[in-house]
């Protein structure tokens, strides 16, 4: 494009005008716009394709999360617990309770009605203290098996018991006869000490220290015994005795 031609230069000599400047017409404020390059191009297609993977990502993470917290409220919910063999404490409680209201065990013929009454009745339960909680929704069969189990429980925890009372009364038993025989024997010492200082006493008269269920050949040889010992302890003083006189 030729320039404009102001007076002044048009008026200029010819060898003048080959030296000067030509003037320039103002620039624009407003600059052009980069052309995009294809590099560019490239890079924010891929971008907005990342972009939209990170999105099926997320959306991919929130439907696992969601099928995992199905899975947790599945195990609470109606069809969740109809199938689940875990039983809660107050589970255990409220199908006890519903079972000693139905009896389903006394019926003859009719006791898988009746276990599905228990059934339905736990749908209708509540907690102990009146607030509402999940519905137990079991079959009657899963509520005929609980039971079986729990009365296995109780008659294995009874014979525990059982054996735990009679263990102790043994105990008991064996402590107050272990007391009594050491009170004989004591009672039986102070009276030889007694018989040594008196001179002879009657032998029926010594506390036996024999034990209860001792046979008679038992109890003869105790006696034996205490007889022995007083004698020996006399002859002992006798000598005490005879030493003391010759002296």
């Amino acid at each position: 494009m030729a320039p404009s031609c102001t007076a002044t230069y048009c008026n200029m000599p010819r060898t003048q005008r080959q030296t000067a400047q030509i003037p320039q017409e103002p620039e624009s404020s407003e600059s052009p716009e980069p052309e995009s390059s294809p590099s560019s191009q490239a890079e924010s297609s891929g971008d907005e394709g990342s972009g939209t993977e990170d999105e099926h990502t997320s959306a991919d993470e929130a439907d696992l999360d969601g099928d995992s917290q199905l899975e947790d409220i599945g195990t609470n919910s109606k069809a969740g617990n109809r199938q689940s063999s875990n039983w809660l404490p107050w589970q255990d409680r409220a199908l006890i309770q519903q079972v000693n209201k139905v009896r389903p065990f006394e019926a003859k013929g009719k006791s898988g009605q009746k276990w599905e009454e228990v059934s339905h009745d736990l749908l209708q339960s509540q907690s102990e203290d009146g607030t509402k909680k999940t519905p137990i929704q079991r079959s009657g069969e899963l509520c005929k098996r609980r039971f079986n189990r729990l009365i296995e429980a109780h008659q294995l925890m009874a014979e525990i018991y059982s054996l735990f009372i009679e263990n102790q009364s043994n105990v008991k038993s064996l402590s107050a006869k272990a007391q009594q025989k050491v009170q004989n024997e004591a009672n039986a010492g102070l009276e030889l000490r007694e018989a040594s200082m008196k001179g002879m006493v009657p032998r029926e008269g010594l506390t036996d220290v024999a034990v209860g269920n001792a046979t008679v050949r038992e109890r003869q040889g105790q006696r034996r015994f205490v007889g022995q010992k007083i004698v020996h302890m006399f002859r002992i003083f006798g000598k005490i005795a005879n030493l003391s006189n010759t002296e």
